[in-house]
């Protein structure tokens, strides 16, 4: 690609390869900056200077929601093959799908019920009923929604008050060893605390929200969960997720200002 007259403005083409670049590696960003313009049908030619901030934007916007999907292609095909060879009796390909998804069950456990103790006994009974159900689930949809969707239950059967829930006396994995909140191992020492420190502060607010709210946001922001998994999970109409979470944006915001991330 040419560019442009003046004082040599990059070619939208070349911008988009700047902004896909960043997260995608160069056949991707190809493939992806393709895809974008044929979406849009932006020509692709030297005439089209990069002046178009807005829709840069929406190429940022577009490159992101790409890699993910690319990651989630690749999660679920790592998945399929370790449900597989679970349902074959390979109790460390489990192992895997729990050192994964530990954290979000936690995560969302813990903001559901309250506290640490709860939220870990959670995670103890949610992968166990994952695991006795396995070979019911259809590995058409993504595992995180539907052991979400366990979560979700488990919790509801908790505050409802049903303390009798039976404890399998048979431990065919150690959950011991599981860290909740892993830290990303590129941080620095200082990096980490900050972020726990972060995390601390929208935990608290979190828990301030009415239960509505917390529910959703966690299930849309901390685990990408779509509009139609979460409903899925919740029982609600889109129309009310959509509510919840425009107003529990709001209130955590509210909640937020004046605190120190």
């Amino acid at each position: 690609m040419e560019q442009g007259d003046g004082a040599g403005t990059p070619q939208l083409y070349e911008r988009l390869m700047q902004e896909a670049g960043q997260i995608l590696d160069p056949p991707t960003a190809q493939h992806a900056v393709a895809q974008f313009l044929a979406q849009y049908r932006v020509p692709n030619t030297p005439q089209m200077l990069a002046g178009d901030d807005a829709l840069l934007m929406e190429g940022q916007a577009f490159f992101a929601a790409y890699l993910r999907e690319q990651r989630a292609a690749q999660e679920q095909a790592e998945e399929r093959e370790w449900i597989t060879q679970t349902l074959a009796g390979d109790q460390e390909a489990y192992a895997k799908l729990i050192e994964r998804y530990s954290g979000a069950v936690y995560t969302h456990a813990y903001y559901r019920l309250g506290n640490a103790h709860d939220a870990e006994d959670a995670v103890q009974e949610v992968f166990y009923r994952a695991y006795t159900r396995l070979h019911t689930f259809d590995q058409n949809r993504r595992f995180r929604a539907w052991l979400l969707a366990i979560t979700s239950n488990y919790c509801t059967d908790v505050q409802r008050g049903w303390s009798a829930l039976k404890r399998q006396a048979q431990q065919w994995i150690n959950l011991d060893d599981v860290d909740y909140w892993l830290a990303n191992t590129d941080d620095t020492p200082e990096q980490v605390v900050q972020q726990h420190e972060r995390d601390a502060v929208i935990r608290h607010a979190l828990q301030r929200l009415p239960d509505k709210y917390r529910e959703v946001l966690t299930l849309f922001y901390w685990n990408d969960l779509s509009y139609q998994e979460i409903i899925a999970i919740t029982g609600l109409p889109e129309s009310t997720v959509k509510t919840h979470l425009r107003r529990g944006r709001l209130q955590l915001k509210k909640l937020l200002e004046g605190m120190e991330l």
